[in-house]
């Protein structure tokens, strides 16, 4: 659980972003986003404003994902 950076998207719904988390990893350990139960990623359609919980204000779920190892 926890917040990533916020990603700009245009109107055309395209957008890149280049960002480093030291508070995740690709390895093994505590913050591994390759987990044996999983780890999924939700998109929402506004910027979390970083202080209101749960979800920082960002408005409606608008994309999900699941991260997994390719095996």
């Amino acid at each position: 659980n926890g917040d990533m950076a916020n990603i700009e998207i245009d109107k055309s719904g395209n957008g890149s972003v280049i960002m480093e988390n030291k508070m995740i990893s690709l390895g093994s350990g505590t913050n591994s986003l390759l987990k044996l139960d999983g780890t999924s990623i939700i998109i929402h359609a506004k910027a979390d404003d970083q202080t209101s919980q749960p979800a920082g204000k960002a408005g409606d779920r608008v994309g999900c994902g699941v991260i997994e190892a390719l095996k």
